[in-house]
């Protein structure tokens, strides 16, 4: 839930991104996380994300539904 309040606040406070955007997420303190792309409407927002951890990294791309404060898993590749 910590990732989704971290993300929702970075969803609403730009509207357009470029590059790499780190991400501070205290319940996960080993491991970095990136917003490499936000797209989509205000309602629906799909964000590619970059997990980088000590075993490697991880990209996924996630459907974010803001006001019922959910998301949804859309594709995940190493």
């Amino acid at each position: 839930m910590r990732l989704f309040a971290a993300l929702l606040g970075l969803i609403t406070a730009s509207p357009l991104m470029a590059g790499e955007h780190p991400l501070a997420i205290e319940s996960d303190m080993e491991v970095e996380y990136f917003v490499l792309e936000k797209s989509g409407s205000p309602e629906q927002m799909s964000l590619l994300l970059k997990r980088v951890r000590p075993g490697g990294t991880i990209y996924s791309r996630r459907l974010f539904d803001c006001e019922a404060r959910t998301y949804q898993l859309l594709d995940s590749w190493e």
